[in-house]
């Protein structure tokens, strides 16, 4: 009796840690991608699912929190263009993603753990909104005649009103949540500070200390602070040089 009640506890144990462990995103397209397959990247590692009936679904085992894109084509390596990938922040727990247009994949909807849904909803999307935006500017002043470029002078300041803005969105985020895992995931959005950056290294600093001590202290805080430390040193050697 005792035995078995031992093996039962056991069990328990089991099934309780992969509960707390197992995270599964079922997506969910509106219409079918020419490959006819999802691909799931986490740490340089990509995973495959067979599109049925419309929906994909992956099972991954997490022990921590992940940035993860989710493709329609496989990753072969080099930068991932934004548009082309929909960035999300997984977590334990069951996570929904809603597809509607293959070709526009970072518009698709995430909701899942409370993390999960936040950055979609306050942080990814409207990053992606302004990019795409930003894009759109961009190559229309690209296209432009050269004497046509001061006719549309307007375009570049939309332009880069439109940066100016798309990076106010991770600030106010981190402003309004000092204690939460996100912010320092919202201050990887920022950049490293360079001149030509909306946003200069001292914001960083601010920003970064501005956290609370136990968001600092994490794990992800303290990788952040390291690399806060080269580019501040990394500033300090460009201004001697100018």
């Amino acid at each position: 009796m005792k035995k078995q009640f031992l093996i039962g506890c056991l069990l328990l144990v089991v099934v309780n840690l992969f509960a707390q462990t197992n995270c599964t995103i079922i997506v969910r397209v509106g219409e079918m991608p020419i490959s006819k397959k999802a691909y799931l990247s986490i740490d340089g590692h990509t995973d495959s699912a067979d599109i049925n009936d419309n929906v994909a679904t992956f099972n991954k085992q997490l022990d921590r929190a992940v940035s993860a894109n989710l493709m329609f084509v496989k990753f072969k390596g080099g930068m991932v263009s934004n548009n082309s990938a929909k960035w999300m922040y997984l977590l334990p727990g069951k996570v929904d993603v809603e597809v509607m247009e293959v070709d526009s994949i970072f518009k698709a909807i995430v909701k899942g753990p409370e993390l999960t849904t936040v950055y979609d909803e306050q942080l990814r999307r409207p990053v992606d909104r302004y990019n795409l935006k930003t894009a759109l500017l961009g190559a229309a002043y690209r296209k432009a005649k050269k004497e046509q470029r001061d006719d549309t002078t307007f375009l570049k300041q939309q332009q880069q009103n439109n940066i100016r803005k798309c990076f106010e969105v991770p600030q106010i985020y981190i402003k309004a949540n000092s204690n939460s895992p996100l912010a320092i995931v919202a201050l990887g959005f920022l950049g490293n500070g360079t001149m030509n950056n909306p946003v200069h290294i001292d914001d960083l600093e601010r920003l970064y200390n501005s956290l609370t001590d136990e968001i600092r202290n994490s794990e992800d805080g303290l990788k952040y602070a390291e690399k806060l430390k080269k580019w501040k040193a990394a500033a300090g050697e460009a201004k001697k040089q100018q």
